[in-house]
């Protein structure tokens, strides 16, 4: 079977596909798209060869013998079903899997609108200002504080799934801008999040490295042109 992973880890859905290929040993190709390399910003993913995998021209793409799976939750859903990768990462039990499936469906119109939504703000874009926005996304973590981690060690339930690595992908990006503390002012979100990436190690780092330091240099200069 020939995976090939189209994508760039300064996209947190292309990192929690790398970091899950990556834990479960399963053989990929990365093909580095660099969407923020050279002088036009997502060149690389506008081309007519790219459209023909992917129509919307939005990373990741995972193509897998000729066939392209064009959403990162369709992919890890994919994967999380193959009979090498153990059960807990996308349970076959039909209660457990809605578990997943719930936060999966919740991820996009609250974590990640809020979280990307600050990143935008942080780099003077986006619809709303930065105060705004921070607040949006504090009030984010605190969902995930008071309800998803309310009763359970991990967001659907007892065990590691692929809702905890989605998530803790769309997290890890503020760090990179400093504002990690956000995190770790909330007891039960700090300690699941030390606990996730302890579980994803070494790959976690090794996804990670690379983006933290470029996604906090491109903070830094913005933030020194602005001066």
């Amino acid at each position: 079977m020939s995976i090939i992973l189209h994508g760039d880890y300064i996209s947190q859905p292309c990192r929690s596909l790398g970091i899950f290929l990556k834990v479960n040993n399963i053989d990929f190709q990365l093909n580095d798209l660099q969407i923020y390399k050279g002088s036009a910003v997502y060149a690389s993913i506008h081309t007519e060869e790219y459209a023909r995998m992917n129509p919307f021209k939005r990373v990741p793409t995972l193509e897998i013998d000729g066939m392209f799976i064009v959403e990162s939750v369709a992919a890890l859903q994919y994967l999380g079903d193959r009979k090498d990768v153990a059960d807990h990462w996308y349970p076959k039990d039909l209660k457990d899997r809605a578990l997943v499936n719930t936060y999966l469906a919740w991820h996009p119109a609250d974590m990640r609108k809020h979280a990307h939504g600050y990143v935008q703000a942080l780099f003077g874009g986006g619809s709303i200002d930065e105060s705004t926005a921070k607040s949006n996304y504090e009030a984010m973590l605190d969902n995930l504080e008071t309800i998803w981690l309310k009763a359970n060690p991990f967001l659907a339930g007892s065990k590691l799934t692929i809702a905890d690595l989605h998530c803790v992908c769309e997290l890890s990006q503020l760090e990179a801008y400093g504002k990690g503390y956000l995190t770790e002012q909330r007891p039960k979100l700090a300690v699941w999040m030390e606990k996730v990436k302890a579980n994803l190690q070494p790959h976690f780092n090794e996804v990670h490295t690379s983006f933290m330091a470029e996604a906090g240099e491109r903070y830094q200069e913005y933030k020194s042109a602005k001066l």
